[in-house]
């Protein structure tokens, strides 16, 4: 994908002109009209909204936080290594390269940086998964998934990991299903194209203790050890 930058004094923005070709920062600007239309939106320790469009599908405003002790002092704050170095930029230009080699990721709109000294601030603007996309964890809540879309996740998983992508954090808040039935994942912010594939055990179990730590913490939550065989055959590990 193609991306435009803009500067503004200690304020950058990167964004897709085939997307958004009037971009601006006032979004992100407190109390204009733009951002006054945001509302809340998700979960997560990422403050994210959702601004809902005249034309065309949605946008979700993601601010990044930090999280653990760290993300007590300086939540919203990380040092300053340099633009490129940004999570938000590096990002935009992943989620920009997944979606062209056709990977189930949101198209990205733009990356907002904000320098303030030896620290900065920063948003992510990406268009919206359908109006009825659910959290993996919002679905395993309500029902139980088929073997049919447990082998689908693994395929999905698969995909990625065949591409290269190492998705750091992946857990059952950032797996989205869609009402079509298909899998697509989020929250690359410290994803990286890695070389090889020594990076997929230590995925995938990250991502099963995810669901064993959602059902120990939600009574009802449907995910059985019967279910992990059936991704694992997708993924075909």
């Amino acid at each position: 994908m193609t991306f435009e930058q803009r500067d503004q004094g200690h304020r950058h923005l990167l964004f897709a002109p085939a997307a958004w070709p009037d971009a601006g920062f006032s979004l992100f600007d407190a109390g204009s009209r733009q951002h006054e239309a945001l509302r809340p939106f998700g979960g997560g320790r990422n403050s994210t909204w959702l601004y809902r469009r005249s034309e065309g599908p949605d946008w979700v405003l993601r601010h990044y936080a930090r999280g653990g002790l760290v993300g007590k002092l300086v939540r919203g704050r990380y040092t300053w290594l340099g633009l490129e170095r940004t999570r938000a930029w590096r990002e935009l230009r992943l989620l920009g390269w997944m979606r062209e080699q056709a990977l189930p990721v949101p198209r990205p709109i733009a990356a907002h940086v904000i320098r303030l000294g030896a620290v900065y601030e920063q948003h992510l603007l990406t268009e919206r998964i359908g109006h009825n996309a659910e959290p993996l964890q919002a679905v395993l809540q309500t029902r139980p998934m088929g073997d049919a879309e447990w082998t689908a996740l693994g395929q999905c998983l698969r995909r990625f990991h065949d591409a290269g992508v190492h998705h750091a954090d992946l857990n059952t808040g950032n797996v989205l299903l869609d009402d079509q039935g298909r899998f697509h994942l989020l929250d690359f912010d410290r994803g990286q194209r890695a070389t090889g594939h020594d990076f997929v055990p230590k995925v995938l179990a990250r991502f099963l203790r995810s669901l064993h730590k959602q059902r120990d913490r939600l009574p009802g939550f449907h995910f059985t050890d019967a279910d992990w065989p059936r991704l694992l055959d997708g993924h075909g590990r």
